[in-house]
Order: C-alpha cells, then structure tokens, then sequence
C-alpha cells in the first residue's frame, strides 16, 4: 500500500462484541472508524504519545478507562489518587485525547446494529440469513466499509491540485484480522467502483497505534449512542434516529456520520445486493 500525505486513511477498531460470554447478551454490536489525511495522522500521533507519556500510560483503551483497570488500574491507588481524584485524574487523560482529534481534521464515523432486531429479521425475511450472515459484526464492517468511502469520495475536501481522494484502512492485529482482511477483499470485488479509490487494508498493534486508539474512542461513542434507541429498535419496523455531530455528547466537532441499523435500512441493504456472498462462502475461502 502506497499513500501520499493528501491520501485518507481510516483507523478501524473492532466492536464492542459479546455474543456468548454475557448472560443476557450484548444489546448492541458497534464498529467505529477515524478518518484523516494521511499526512495529519503524524501529527495526531505526536500529540497523542506526548500526553499519555505525561501521565506514564503506554496506551489508551475504552474498557480499561470505564473499568480503570490494565493501563487505568494505577489510579485505583487511594493514596496517590484518593476519591475522586482516581477517577477524575482518568477522565482528564481520555479528556485531552479527545482535544487532539477535535483539533484536527480528523472525522469519525460509526456504525451500530441492535443484536435483538437483526436476530428477528434474519429470522423471518426470506433471504436475508444468506446475505447478512449471522455474524453481526461482519455486517456492521460492511456499512463502515461503505460510508468511509463514500465519505472520502464524495464529501471530504480533495488532495492538492484537485487530485481525487483514495482511502487506506488500518485495524487492529487479532485473532479476528482473517475476518477484517476477507470482508475487505469481498467488499472490493463486489462495488468495483469504490473499490477503485480503496488503496488496502493493514494490520497494526492497537497498543502501538494511537490513530486505532481514536478509534476505539469512536467505537465506544457510538455505542453510548446507540444504546438509548435500543428501546425502540427491538421493535420491528420501528425507525430509529441517526445521530449527528451535533447531537454528540463528546468528540462534537469529529463525529461526521453514526448510521444506526434499524428494519427499513437492513430492508434496502437486502434489495440493493450490497454485501454480496454469504457469510459462509467467505469463511470458507479464509480456512482454505
């Protein structure tokens, strides 16, 4: 993958996804990317090791900030951080993370499906387990696939000398990296025209990356997003709001685009054919 400094490249992080571990089951499966210009990533990432240097964290991670565990446990320490300073000493840390991506260029887009409405509609739309799969995350790379795209291509200011923007994607490196790199590669064969300006798809130790750290900032505003129109959503056929930059309660000025799966929409993305094979083909091709 070769980029310029005016190509886009978008920092995918996996979703928040527990299907199987969580007794009552996850409500909401969300995926999150951050997209900036190749060149302003340097920046971005400068800034973001300088702060967390300051506070002596290796990394920043949504989980590990809300729990205070792992990189956050040391400000459990109740003689250094005694109530609420433990707390409030961790919120100004994710607080001026947030400030650099606001004061960039950067935009961030978010993609969220209620697990309860998508199980329904697999379950009684004729057609429609062989199409999504039931892998709901899959589904939501998919969306996120499409509107970075989109985004870049149509609504993102152009490279120098009007040159047509491209766009590159990173995710992190786990044990679901087959899964990112298949549903990459199906996704290009199958919207051959936006597949011209997709550039690739990398892999990279989140711990290591702060832009897959943003990320996963992205990835977790979605979901407290996503999570009030839950009542609604688990309603067939009842509509759910698609919330805007301005609606954001963090990150105002990055959040561009958060599409929140509700019946109508998983009803168009069936007519119109977007994601192509079955999920099973595609497993299929990555074990063989």
């Amino acid at each position: 993958m070769v980029c310029t400094k005016y190509d886009y490249v978008a920092m995918l992080y996996r979703s928040f996804i527990d299907d199987s571990a969580d007794e009552k089951q996850e409500d909401v499966v969300t995926a999150g990317a951050v997209i900036a210009p190749h060149g302003e990533w340097e920046k971005i990432r400068r800034e973001w090791n300088k702060r967390l240097r300051a506070d002596g964290s290796a990394y920043f991670r949504s989980t590990d900030y809300y729990s205070l565990s792992k990189e956050f446990f040391r400000y459990r320490d109740l003689d250094k951080y005694p109530k609420p300073k433990g707390s409030e000493a961790a919120k100004a840390l994710r607080d001026d993370l947030e400030a650099i991506l606001k004061q960039s260029s950067a935009v961030g887009i978010g993609v969220a499906i209620p697990v309860k409405l998508y199980r329904e509609f697999l379950a009684i739309v004729p057609g429609a387990i062989g199409k999504f799969g039931e892998d709901i995350f899959y589904s939501a790379l998919q969306t996120l696939f499409i509107e970075c795209a989109r985004t870049v291509r149509d609504e993102l200011p152009l490279g120098k000398n009007g040159k047509e923007n491209r766009i590159a994607f990173v995710c992190d490196d786990t044990s679901r990296a087959p899964i990112y790199s298949g549903a990459y590669a199906d996704f290009k064969a199958r919207n051959p025209q936006l597949a011209e300006m997709m550039l690739g798809l990398l892999h990279r130790d989140d711990k290591l990356t702060p832009p897959l750290q943003a990320a996963d900032m992205m990835a977790s505003l979605t979901k407290e997003l996503a999570m009030p129109c839950l009542t609604d959503a688990v309603q067939m056929k009842k509509p759910l709001l698609v919330s805007s930059g301005s609606e954001a309660p963090r990150l105002k000025d990055t959040v561009y685009k958060i599409v929140i799966w509700d019946y109508e929409w998983m009803e168009r993305l069936l007519a119109a054919q977007h994601f192509g094979a079955p999920y099973s083909d595609i497993l299929m091709r990555l074990h063989n």
